[in-house]
């Protein structure tokens, strides 16, 4: 808590290395989304509520084990934690944007993918 510099969200580690970042409520959610680079993909459990998921890519294109890494913590971390097929859309950054007068967390996103994942945590990567 003590560092300098703003610690939003948990952090984690996708299996090709990228920093994957989970909002822990609407604030977070917003700052994470306004902060991310605008190539960082960005994740959400269609239809649900729950976290602003970024993995961050800055415009590379991660394997598909990273984009499901971060599609699990986006189902785990909403309300359809648990459940076996959780879709998660995903989108670059740029096609996300909150509406004017929406609430702190509330986007609007278009040009996503979708990925059906279990809401499940995924595996922790040992940090090495």
């Amino acid at each position: 808590k003590g560092e300098k510099g703003l610690k939003v969200g948990l952090r984690y580690t996708s299996p090709s290395g990228f920093l994957v970042l989970v909002g822990r409520n609407a604030k977070e959610n917003d700052l994470l989304t306004r902060a991310a680079h605008s190539e960082d993909l960005w994740f959400h459990a269609q239809g649900v509520p729950g976290s602003h998921v970024i993995l961050k890519t800055e415009g590379k294109n991660p394997p598909l084990e990273d984009l499901l890494f971060a599609a699990r913590l986006a189902a785990y971390h909403s309300k359809a934690r648990g459940e076996r097929q959780v879709p998660v859309d995903y989108t670059r950054k740029k096609h996300v944007w909150r509406p004017r007068k929406a609430a702190p967390g509330q986007v609007l996103y278009t040009q996503a993918k979708t990925l059906f994942v279990e809401g499940l945590l995924p595996e922790p990567r040992e940090e090495a």
